[in-house]
């Protein structure tokens, strides 16, 4: 994942830096470094705990007026999407690993007021998959 990273941040060499870490929600890197935080698929893995705690872990790292940039496993918002959520929630509570462990969540509950402005939230649907996609501003 991290050469895929680099791959697709070329373009921006000296300004996009991707981090491997082992799973662990605080990042070891100075306050207020980046202008950007972008989590894909990665809150969906993590408990609510950890979830809270890289989102507060990306507020200390983006400088005020940053921005953060997820996407998420998330609720159905259709029949289609309904049934596919249904039938993922099932298997996920028979075998986290038949899902690799993802379960749809809301990105939104993670983002409290006083610190983000949010500035786009939408939930998509692909094949029957809902994700949601929030960008949020750091205040």
């Amino acid at each position: 994942m991290i050469s895929l990273c680099r791959d697709n941040t070329k373009a921006f060499y000296g300004r996009a830096t991707c981090v491997k870490t082992e799973g662990e929600p605080e990042l070891q890197l100075p306050d207020q470094i980046a202008d950007r935080f972008v989590s894909t698929y990665v809150l969906d893995l993590m408990s609510e705990k950890d979830a809270e705690s890289l989102i507060d872990a990306a507020y200390r790292l983006l400088q005020p007026g940053g921005k953060l940039c997820l996407a998420s496993l998330t609720h159905g918002v259709d029949l289609v999407s309904r049934t596919v959520e249904l039938l993922w929630n099932a298997a996920y509570r028979v075998s986290p690993k038949m899902t690799g462990g993802c379960r749809p969540v809301e990105l939104a509950k993670y983002i409290r007021s006083g610190k983000w402005a949010v500035a786009h939230n939408a939930t998509m649907v692909e094949y029957g998959v809902p994700s949601e996609v929030l960008i949020a501003k750091r205040l």
